[in-house]
């Protein structure tokens, strides 16, 4: 298969193709590929994606997770649960930021593997094809790109001698609503646990929440009540604007 570099290359294949009798565009998210006689022949996708998505391994990996959660909506007779997200993706108290002194101690605490863990845990993929790639560091960017394309959506253009003739939709919501499930069950565990621990959490980002001292233990078993692995970072305040991490590293607090 081709893989074309710009926009204007995939329209000027698609134009080419206008003598041929039949042929189709099927489009997942932002990628085109451009089918003709059961061969997919080109594809475009805007961006420079890694190398690591173009190879075998990463091509299975995708499958096996679309598959995966494909059997788990079945078992699930086409209705798939909904988390409602509680919380929001990130929370920053400022105020208290700037309240607390220059060389405080905070710890950072962040789930491993978060996504792929929780996807497991809700039972959308299976315990061997969890442990196969968990800890897998080579593919953590498959990994998330697996569980991320499930939000994408799904369509297929005919064309015969170039005018499109028909245009079939495909109804990802359950797809989506997995993905979604995912991200909320996240969010909600980082809100919960500033909810909860107001005075000692002061900021949480998707899957990892700042943490002062006195909170830190209640924090942790939170996280493993949730099923959920995790690291933490022992850092300190520097400024109003950054602080050092555990490797002494300078970053922003946003």
């Amino acid at each position: 298969m081709l893989p074309l570099k710009t926009p204007q290359s995939f329209e000027k294949m698609v134009k080419h193709l206008s003598t041929k009798e039949s042929f189709s565009i099927e489009t997942r998210g932002s990628r085109r590929v451009i089918n003709l006689a059961g061969q997919r022949i080109a594809s475009y996708r805007p961006g420079t994606p890694s190398k690591d998505l173009h190879t075998k391994e990463a091509r299975r990996l995708m499958g096996q997770v679309r598959a995966s959660v494909t059997r788990y909506i079945k078992k699930k007779n086409f209705v798939v649960p909904a988390i409602k997200k509680e919380y929001p993706v990130v929370f920053t108290n400022r105020l208290f930021w700037e309240s607390i002194p220059d060389n405080t101690e905070f710890y950072i605490i962040d789930a491993k593997h978060a996504y792929w863990r929780i996807a497991f845990l809700q039972g959308y993929i299976n315990e061997k094809l969890y442990l196969k790639y968990a800890d897998n560091k080579e593919f953590k960017t498959v990994r998330n790109i697996s569980l991320a394309i499930l939000n994408s959506t799904i369509k297929k253009e005919y064309y015969s001698y170039g005018d499109k003739i028909c245009e079939v939709v495909c109804d990802t919501g359950l797809y989506h609503q997995v993905y979604d499930n995912i991200r909320y069950f996240s969010y909600n565990l980082c809100g919960e646990i500033r909810n909860k621990l107001d005075d000692s959490c002061f900021a949480y980002r998707t899957d990892g929440v700042f943490i002062l001292k006195p909170g830190l233990a209640r924090a942790k078993k939170m996280f493993e009540d949730a099923g959920l692995f995790y690291k933490i970072d022992k850092c300190a305040k520097i400024d109003a604007k950054n602080y050092a991490d555990n490797n002494g590293e300078l970053k922003k607090f946003t």
